[in-house]
C-alpha cells in the first residue's frame, strides 16, 4: 500500500505535495474557508485533488481518506513547515470558536451547534497536540471553552454538557474546562 502511495505522491506537483500536507492537519473534514487559512488552498487546488481521488467533497464540506491524511501527515511532519501549519490550524479553531461563542451569545442561534459539531474533530486534534508541539496557550484553551463548552459556557446554558460533541471529548478537555474561568472572565478572546 505504501508503494502506491508513494507513486501517487511522485505524480502530484509540489504545489499539490504541499496542500496535501497541509490538509492532513486537519481531523473529520473541514470547509473551503478553513482550506484556504490553514492550507493555503485555493478552490483549484481542491479541485484538482479531488479530480485526483485523493480529496472528497461531501455537502459544505472536504474530506480525506485516513490512509491518505496518516501519508499526508508524514510528509507534512519530515518538513520544517509542520509547526506553522499546525499553528495555522489552531488559529483557525481559535478563531471559529470565538466566532460561535459571540453569535451564540448575541442570537441564540442554534445552527453554531451544529458547526462546531461538524468542527470537534479539529478541536480535539488541536488538544491531542498541543502538548507536543504547541507552547502552553490558556488563554486559547479559555477561547476554545468558551464558545464551544462549559458550565457557564453560553453555548452550553442552552445544550447540556453530557450531549453531542463535548460528551466525546477527550477527558483532558474536560479536566481543563473545570479548571477554566468563566466566559466573563479576560481569558475568553
Amino acid at each position: 500500500m505504501r508503494a502506491v502511495f508513494e507513486r501517487s505522491w511522485q505524480l502530484l506537483s509540489p504545489d499539490e505535495q504541499t496542500v496535501l500536507m497541509r490538509l492532513a492537519v486537519f481531523r473529520g473534514g473541514f470547509t473551503r474557508e478553513a482550506a484556504l487559512f490553514v492550507a493555503r488552498a485555493g478552490l483549484p487546488q481542491l479541485a484538482s485533488l479531488i479530480q485526483k481521488s485523493l480529496l472528497r467533497r461531501n455537502g459544505e464540506r472536504f474530506e480525506l481518506h485516513e490512509l491518505i491524511r496518516f501519508y499526508s501527515g508524514e510528509q507534512l511532519r519530515a518538513t520544517a513547515a509542520s509547526d506553522a501549519t499546525r499553528h495555522r490550524h489552531l488559529d483557525y479553531s481559535l478563531a471559529l470558536a470565538a466566532e460561535a461563542y459571540a453569535e451564540f451569545n448575541r442570537s441564540g442561534d442554534a445552527r453554531w451547534h451544529g458547526i462546531l459539531d461538524a468542527e470537534i474533530d479539529n478541536i480535539r486534534a488541536h488538544c491531542a497536540t498541543r502538548s507536543k508541539v504547541m507552547p502552553t496557550r490558556p488563554a486559547r484553551d479559555c477561547a476554545l471553552r468558551c464558545a464551544t463548552t462549559g458550565p457557564s459556557g453560553a453555548i452550553s446554558r442552552k445544550r447540556s454538557i453530557g450531549s453531542g460533541a463535548f460528551s466525546r471529548a477527550p477527558a483532558s478537555v474536560h479536566r481543563r474546562v473545570a479548571t477554566c474561568s468563566p466566559p466573563a472572565s479576560p481569558c475568553c478572546i
